[in-house]
């Protein structure tokens, strides 16, 4: 079994460019379309080798996902990028 991505970005074509990147690296990529979802993932399932996630997201934002992550013993030692765009 492949160690396993958390994805969370509310921009589909975001998702699928890091998870291009994950999966050419043979990660398995698990995806959230926004921050909410991406905690309900954490809570159900702590076992990820890292987590991407995008600042700017609708119901709950990156810097709520990376709070979360930070405070829950289970996942404070995951490692996590968070990235953004200027889509201007």
């Amino acid at each position: 079994m492949s160690a396993r991505v958390l994805i969370a970005d509310d921009d589909r074509d975001a998702r699928v460019l890091w998870a291009a990147v994950a999966e050419a690296e043979n990660f398995t990529i698990v995806e959230a379309e926004d921050g909410r979802e991406a905690i309900e993932i954490l809570k159900k399932d702590p076992n990820f080798a890292l987590i991407i996630s995008d600042v700017m997201m609708p119901l709950v934002d990156g810097y709520e996902v990376l709070k979360f992550i930070r405070e829950d013993d289970r996942l404070k030692h995951l490692p996590v990028i968070i990235s953004t765009s200027d889509r201007t």
